[in-house]
């Protein structure tokens, strides 16, 4: 799903106030083919007040990063923003990060290090959370998209049963 296109040899170190963006991120925050990728480093510590930044483009076009060890977390908050509007059938889980083992400083691996911050969905018809694979013993953080736009149908006979659509006054 994802090209990797950038690589770290060693430990990525992510300090308060730093930014990952494994894919980078388009002209005033939008998402398109050209933004999305991936980030493989060997592991990363993520202090308090670092944010990463993961594009959102489709059900099949979306950022990750891929961690061969461990993806270790001090004490604070690490955000996660959400850019592009993932578009219609773009439901369900992504892969965010994938780890080895999580090491988890001060929580013991509870999802609350982690804080959902901007999405940048302007139709509201999306609810967004984070989940790990498995709680107990984490190798992933996953995004799940859910919802997405209603259909309203007009129902111009209430007699009838179901939704009768035709002719009428409006």
């Amino acid at each position: 799903c994802t090209a990797y296109w950038a690589a770290a040899a060693g430990r990525a170190t992510v300090n308060s106030g730093g930014v990952v963006s494994p894919g980078g991120t388009g002209s005033g925050g939008v998402t398109d083919s050209s933004t999305v990728g991936g980030l493989m480093a060997s592991s990363m510590t993520l202090n308090g007040g670092s944010d990463l930044k993961f594009d959102i483009a489709s059900r099949i076009s979306y950022d990750s990063i891929d961690l061969a060890n461990d993806l270790t977390l001090d004490s604070g908050t690490h955000t996660i923003d959400i850019v592009g509007t993932p578009g219609a059938g773009a439901t369900g889980l992504f892969e965010l990060m994938s780890f080895a083992n999580l090491n988890d400083t001060t929580s013991n691996n509870v999802l609350s290090d982690f804080t959902l911050g901007s999405t940048t969905d302007p139709t509201s018809f999306y609810t967004y959370t984070l989940a790990y694979d498995n709680p107990a013993a984490p190798t992933g953080l996953f995004l799940h998209i859910s919802g997405g736009p209603s259909v309203i149908h007009w129902d111009s006979d209430n007699v009838t049963s179901g939704v009768q659509e035709g002719s009428g006054t409006w």
